[in-house]
């Protein structure tokens, strides 16, 4: 399109759909998803990690927009949001998810309901 998808909201509400219907198939195969954008570099690999999240029973894992990792750590609530922390103006309840990095574990409920909350 001549436009980016992120300022026509209409095309950045269909991505959003689309990546969370593809993910939901991935895992109705009884894969485990990671996604990762294009722009993420990896500094060591994350699979211990995960399946460390798995074994203490964490079903889906998102990066934050945050970049302040004490307010990122504080999902308590707050009048106003913290400089650097999301994109939506008005948060007061800790940082927003961002599917930049993204991880689903197979076999449970809870990714796909989350996935189809994600693709309305």
């Amino acid at each position: 399109p001549e436009v980016h998808f992120r300022h026509a909201p209409y095309l950045f509400h269909r991505m959003g759909f689309l990546k969370a219907e593809l993910i939901a198939q991935v895992l109705r195969t009884g894969r485990h998803v990671l996604v990762s954008d294009s722009d993420v570099a990896w500094v060591k690999d994350p699979l211990p990690l995960l399946d460390t999240l798995r074994e203490g029973g964490a079903t889906v894992g998102a990066s934050t927009d945050c970049l302040d990792v004490a307010s990122d750590r504080d999902k308590s609530p707050r009048a106003v949001s913290t400089f650097m922390c999301g994109h939506s103006p008005g948060n007061q309840y800790g940082a927003v998810f961002n599917t930049g990095v993204i991880w689903f574990a197979a076999g449970a409920a809870p990714p796909l309901a989350f996935l189809r909350q994600w693709a309305v």
